[in-house]
């Protein structure tokens, strides 16, 4: 999220940023994170969280290992996913690397001032982080508001019923909506010299068109246009198999590669002949015929409507439905209900936006 948020401010910031300038971001970055998963942040989580750490302690003999909690973590340093199957080894790696991530981030922001002076990028970064921070938290309660054991923070907190709803969708929903907030209530908030667009850039980072074209084909389009989607469609696709019987649990992976690696090929096909037409023949220094920022306004409510439909197919109430079995509405439904109200809520708010925005250009 920093480094996204660094990058969100340098597109608002009136110094100009390279492609160096981002390397140095990333070493930064790592270097800091490294150095807290290294060193301290094994100290500070046994003040924040001692029971984490005694609990993965226990499960390192249960396990047979001879290793402590520091020890264990830094031989898989590069493979944490190793850890998961020690007993509270992924809680244990998990924070650590919160731990970690949060300092490299204030190390970032400080960086930023420091080395580049720049205000503005460490502003916006400071804040995006801010409500990343306050929007995880908060839609916890959807996690642990079940939770009535000793460490259970809310356990002698009364909810009222509307919040008393334990589900991993309402999480994602309202973190996503807390982030999503930050990022627009910074933007609209910075001056108007800022964010006036009178600088819109439309020459291309690299002059050479083949590597304009490669650089397009694998990030703009092949990751940003492609692989976050079709990866989305091809995982949904298979839980929506799976939801009606047609595959079991044990094909869900192997069948979700398959649509995904089909469905890759078969969309990357047109992306690579508009590619080639417009980079490779007509040279131009943009992706398609559009300044992008343009473009971006024309095809928003194009991908949120695709990202929403492949978020309602593996839905178990939708399932139910079809397969004529009673739904309730809810909590069942809450995940569900609020996710169909912010789709049409961000088209009818959006839309007209769009409208004016265009007819100014």
């Amino acid at each position: 999220v920093c480094l996204y948020g660094i990058f969100v401010g340098t597109l608002f910031s009136l110094k100009e940023y390279k492609l160096w300038h981002y390397a140095v971001f990333i070493l930064v970055f790592l270097v800091a994170s490294y150095a807290a998963k290294l060193t301290f942040a094994h100290n500070l989580i046994r003040i924040i969280a001692p029971e984490i750490v005694d609990s993965f302690k226990n499960g390192l003999a249960s396990s047979g290992l001879s290793q402590t909690v520091k020890e264990c973590y830094i031989s898989n340093i590069l493979n944490t996913s190793a850890m998961k199957k020690i007993p509270f080894g992924r809680a244990y790696a998990e924070s650590i690397e919160h731990i970690s991530y949060c300092f490299s981030s204030l190390s970032l922001i400080v960086f930023t001032l420091i080395a580049f002076r720049d205000k503005i990028t460490a502003l916006v970064s400071f804040v995006i982080n801010l409500f990343a921070t306050v929007g995880i938290t908060v839609s916890d309660v959807f996690n642990i508001n079940k939770y009535d054991g000793n460490g259970s923070i809310l356990k002698n907190v009364n909810l009222p019923s509307f919040l008393n709803i334990t589900s991993w969708s309402l999480w994602e929903l309202f973190t996503g909506f807390f982030i999503g907030f930050g990022i627009m209530l910074i933007i609209a908030l910075l001056p108007d010299s800022y964010t006036s667009g009178k600088k819109y850039r439309s020459e291309s980072l690299f002059n050479h068109k083949s590597v304009r074209f490669i650089y397009h084909f694998l990030f703009t389009a092949g990751f940003g246009l492609l692989a976050v989607p079709v990866r989305a469609f091809g995982l949904r696709l298979a839980d929506t198999l799976e939801g009606f019987g047609v595959i079991t649990e044990k094909m869900n992976d192997t069948v979700s590669y398959i649509i995904i690696a089909v469905c890759g090929i078969i969309a990357a096909v047109p992306v690579f002949l508009v590619l080639k037409k417009n980079i490779l023949d007509k040279n131009l220094p943009v992706p398609v015929r559009s300044k992008p920022h343009i473009f971006s306004l024309k095809i928003m409510p194009a991908y949120i409507l695709l990202i929403f439909v492949f978020y309602l197919l593996p839905d178990p109430e939708l399932i139910n439905y079809v397969k004529g079995i009673k739904a309730t509405i809810l909590p069942d439904n809450a995940a569900l209900i609020l996710s169909v109200c912010a789709f049409i809520m961000f088209m009818v708010i959006y839309l007209p936006v769009r409208k004016r925005l265009l007819s100014r250009h």
